[in-house]
């Protein structure tokens, strides 16, 4: 059999270190993330991070998975500050504890605003605990969270006006406000400061 020299006569070694170096220069320039962006996405700020699969849901009270997305995109009435560990204000901008400890006032930040720009007012909030978190036809371990005391019963939440909100609670609970942000139950909306 006759052989033709070839005009590379090192082709052979060097053909798998080439393949490689193609496909990792194709995978580097095709996920440049600027590949992706929109023109609308190169206006706005982004936060991009990675998850082992795709969210079930977007509802905060029926997620049982975790991690999840809930603490990028939902804000609760107080934080903790990790330095510190003290409660701070977050969407409600200051809190009243009632001398019998039953009764907690929130005051909402003025000017709150959900994402599509329409104000997120006290309204929100009660729909958001009484006719999500509380609401017994919603398969929801959420609201366990909240139970208090013996009786495990659930606090009242009234509106008084536009910005205030307020929990009665059955029994008093002096970390009812330290509850309220641990167990991140929070509120889905952009904020306007």
């Amino acid at each position: 059999m006759l052989r033709i020299p070839s005009i590379f006569p090192n082709f052979r070694r060097l053909r798998l270190p080439i393949i490689l170096a193609t496909i990792t220069a194709l995978l580097v320039t095709a996920c440049n993330p600027a590949n992706f962006k929109s023109e609308a996405a190169q206006k706005t700020p982004q936060l991009i991070l990675s998850t082992l699969s795709d969210p079930k849901t977007f509802n905060y009270a029926l997620s049982q998975e975790s991690p999840n997305i809930f603490p990028y995109t939902f804000t609760g009435l107080t934080t903790q500050n990790t330095i510190t560990g003290e409660i701070e204000p977050e969407l409600a901008e200051s809190w009243k504890i009632s001398d019998d400890g039953l009764r907690f006032v929130f005051t909402l930040r003025d000017n709150l605003k959900w994402s599509d720009g329409k104000p997120l007012t006290a309204e929100d909030v009660i729909f958001t605990y009484n006719g999500i978190y509380f609401n017994k036809e919603i398969p929801t371990d959420t609201k366990d969270g909240f139970k208090i005391g013996e009786s495990g019963k659930l606090p009242e939440v009234k509106k008084l006006d536009q910005r205030r909100i307020e929990f009665i609670l059955p029994e008093p609970f002096d970390h009812f406000y330290k509850i309220w942000q641990l167990l991140f139950y929070r509120l889905m909306l952009y904020e306007n400061r």
